[in-house]
């Protein structure tokens, strides 16, 4: 057939990834015209490859992808799209084909029909805040592909109906007023249409079957493309309504049994997703096995090096002792700051059978994390993968309750260095994952560092001074305040120096440091913990969560029940009326902020305000109290 396609193109940063340029190349071999519409702003280097595929018009970013196939229908006109056969409306939401698009027409050549698609959507009730109701809709096409056939490129109405198309101003406009709509307008008109992945047997489902069973779509439907966004977005979706294994599985079965080069997807999801939900959705836990070492185990073609900065010449031995695990070719770098120290630090590590044992001294001023930056910048890029590691103790965290900095500390060395054999398998997973940029412990989240189910930026100085310094090292990653942060939380990890190159490549001093005492929040120390997944992700590389096998059965236990305390005590303060889970949790919660769509009965609502009041009254009777009488 002949066919013409119109392709819309969006990037906030007008950056062209690689997935669209391989999208439009399989595209343009089925196509003998392509039409290429910049919505926003597009880089020169991007443009030139652009212009390659076909003529390329840009418009201002307004009305999404429904408004640039309403404008340039308009602009091509009837006399010239109506010489088609097909006119291919598209855009660059999917990551794909998975299967040669070659397939997908053939397969849809044999078939009659006036106008068809790749996927569907089934009939739903969804709400439409924009518009304070519900709006219910039929099946329909999914609007990221559509094909429209000569029958219908010959009617005057397909072009009135783009033309008296209502103005597109959000994402819920281009669904609820179009597409959820076209397929049934052009249905009533007398058409019929038709889609390629047949999915009425598992319809049964979801009425979303491309976001909740993507792997069952491609592996057993063909279907040639998945949604970009679900990689690093809807995960209010997915955890109301699922286990949240879709995108890790389709990821796994693109990599391991398509041609699909996974590179497409890694390079837009790091470019454009928040990092914590990237880690979410693509699963980036890893538990390593403390003992089994596979036969095709690529440790040892790492060039590895432990970087550790000891203040505390007390803790050496048993920092030694939690080192011999470390691969026998590992060179270790110390630093300290103090000439006695270092000699006396030198003597103790030469007992363990490493390569090398090297000490330098750094000045007192930034603890690890300026020794790591100033003295150890240039040695670090000598090395395809390091570990960072300093003396943890956290004294001024854990002065009155000891055991509570004992469980940060145990948490982050039992992850980092738990057996030989778990760190070979750290290292053989480098050397397996170019993609993978930094290794860390989870966080601590016992006692009152449960914070970090909460916030792990802790004070509005951290996401500041965060931000700054990102801007400063030439990172373009933009920071959510209100997003979950991803971070090495106490500065110890392992970490691919590639990743990271951005922090080595500035120019650090001893005055970019703060002098002893150094606040326990907010400073540029914290800043610097907090930036590292960034920079690695800035420089197109994932980090990820580790934990041995044995540990992990700990921490799920221990976040097992801080869950269902969390929910206990929300059963014991509110009334309960159903079932509480992720779903009405949100409900529950309304209550104990006296929602005014609470249904706990006014009178008891007044009742708790003013119980309330008189108890903050009491509280500030009895200061004053107290500051008379003393």
């Amino acid at each position: 057939m002949k066919r013409l396609g119109i392709f819309v193109f969006f990037d906030k940063n007008g950056f062209l990834d690689d997935y669209k340029v391989y999208f439009l190349k399989e595209l343009k071999k089925n196509v003998e015209r392509l039409e290429i519409v910049i919505n926003g702003i597009i880089t020169d280097p991007g443009l030139k490859i652009l212009q390659e595929f076909g003529n390329v018009t840009i418009r201002s970013n307004e009305g999404f992808d429904i408004t640039a196939y309403k404008e340039n229908i308009a602009r091509l006109g009837q006399e010239n799209i109506e010489q088609y056969d097909e006119l291919v409306l598209c855009n660059d939401t999917v990551f794909g084909p998975l299967y040669p698009f070659q397939e997908v027409f053939d397969e849809m050549a044999s078939r009659e029909a006036d106008f068809w698609g790749l996927t569907k959507g089934y009939a739903d009730i969804l709400p439409w805040a924009e518009r304070g109701r519900n709006i219910s809709f039929r099946d329909h096409i999914h609007s990221y592909f559509l094909v429209i056939r000569k029958p219908i490129l010959e009617d005057i109405r397909f072009y009135d109906y783009f033309r008296e198309l209502p103005e597109i101003k959000s994402y819920l406009d281009a669904v609820f007023i179009f597409e959820v709509n076209f397929t049934n307008d052009l249905v009533k008109m007398g058409y019929q249409y038709d889609i390629l992945v047949d999915t009425e047997p598992i319809r049964h489902n979801s009425t979303n079957l491309l976001a909740f069973m993507p792997l069952e779509l491609v592996r057993d439907f063909r279907c040639p493309i998945v949604k970009r966004r679900y990689f690093y977005s809807n995960l209010e979706d997915y955890s109301t309504w699922s286990i949240s294994n879709m995108t890790s599985d389709i990821f796994k079965y693109i990599k391991e049994q398509t041609e699909y080069n996974e590179n497409f997807i890694w390079q837009t999801i790091l470019r454009n997703g928040q990092l914590f939900n990237i880690w979410k959705q693509m699963r980036l836990t890893s538990i390593f096995d403390e003992n089994l070492i596979s036969s095709n185990n690529l440790a040892s073609t790492q060039k590895f090096a432990t970087f550790i900065h000891i203040y505390r010449t007390e803790m050496a031995d048993e920092l030694l002792e939690r080192m011999s695990v470390l691969p026998s070719y590992t060179n270790v770098y110390i630093t300290t700051n103090t000439k006695e120290k270092a000699t006396l630090l030198q003597s103790i590590f030469e007992k363990e059978d490493f390569n090398q044992v090297i000490t330098k001294v750094s000045q007192n001023r930034g603890r690890g994390e300026s020794a790591f930056l100033i003295e150890m910048k240039e040695i670090v890029k000598d090395y395809d993968v390091v570990c960072l590691m300093h003396d943890k103790d956290s004294p001024n965290e854990g002065s009155s309750t000891p055991m509570v900095s004992k469980g940060f500390s145990y948490k982050i060395y039992d992850n980092l260095l738990h057996s030989k054999a778990y760190v070979l398998n750290i290292l053989d997973s480098f050397a397996k994952n170019p993609r993978l940029g930094i290794l860390t412990p989870p966080e601590p989240n016992h006692s009152f560092y449960d914070s970090a189910f909460a916030d792990l930026w802790t004070v509005d100085d951290n996401f500041t001074n965060t931000t700054q310094l990102l801007e400063q090292l030439g990172c373009t990653i933009k920071l959510d305040r209100n997003e979950h942060p991803f971070f090495t939380i106490g500065g110890m990890f392992y970490f691919r120096p590639a990743a990271l190159e951005k922090i080595f490549d500035k120019n650090w001093t001893y005055d970019d440091f703060p002098s002893e005492p150094i606040k326990t929040d907010g400073t540029i120390l914290h800043a610097i913990e907090r930036s590292y997944a960034y920079i690695a992700q800035d420089n197109g590389y994932y980090s990820a969560i580790i934990m041995n096998n044995d540990f992990a059965e700990l921490e799920y236990g221990n976040l097992k029940y801080n869950l269902m305390t969390v929910y206990r005590t929300i059963r014991k303060e509110v009334q309960k009326t159903g079932q509480l889970g992720t779903y009405t949790l949100p409900v529950h919660l309304e209550l104990l902020f006296d929602s005014p769509t609470s249904f706990v009965p006014r009178s008891h609502r007044i009742g708790m305000k003013i119980a309330n009041v008189i108890q903050r009254t009491a509280n500030f009777v009895r200061r004053i109290k107290r500051r008379i009488l003393s």
